[in-house]
């Protein structure tokens, strides 16, 4: 448990000691598709980090959200991960890979739901939500989904 809590500390200090970036409030249609095109890389980039930190598509619970721009689409991903999984190492991968785009990834902690939220930001809006929930055992989960699947 403590490991969990000093994770969730180094996230706040990673999030908050990257300088913001542009926040302009009118976008031309370079920009918009330079945006677009930075967004869809992001988002590939992503589902690369967490392949390679050992999650499996099938465990990822993925929905598109429109934000306040129609033509931009926000995406949050929930995972049940174990007590001994590094939230940390994700989050620093995730920051480091926004800033090639420009972004960052800002961390918040949901003490009740036992749960860390990664907001990956491009420019001012969100376009990532990567939702994070910690449970004591994956496998019963895993072995009851086989099961169904057998039926």
């Amino acid at each position: 448990m403590n490991i969990y809590f000093i994770n969730i500390a180094f996230i706040f200090l990673l999030s908050f000691g990257i300088p913001a970036f542009s926040q302009s409030s009118k976008n031309t249609d370079d920009e918009l598709k330079s945006f677009k095109d930075n967004a869809a890389l992001l988002h590939t980039e992503v589902d690369s980090i967490l392949a390679n930190a050992r999650i499996k598509p099938e465990a990822i619970k993925k929905k598109v959200f429109e934000t306040k721009d129609q033509e931009i689409k926000r995406t949050e991903r929930r995972i049940n991960v174990s007590e001994d999984f590094s939230i940390l190492e994700l989050n620093r991968q995730l920051n480091l890979m926004a800033q090639k785009y420009g972004g960052r990834a800002i961390g918040s902690e949901n003490t009740k739901e036992k749960s860390v939220a990664i907001h990956i930001k491009l420019d001012r809006y969100i376009i990532e939500t990567i939702i994070l929930r910690t449970t004591k055992d994956l496998k019963p989960a895993i072995v009851e989904k086989q099961k169904q699947k057998k039926k």
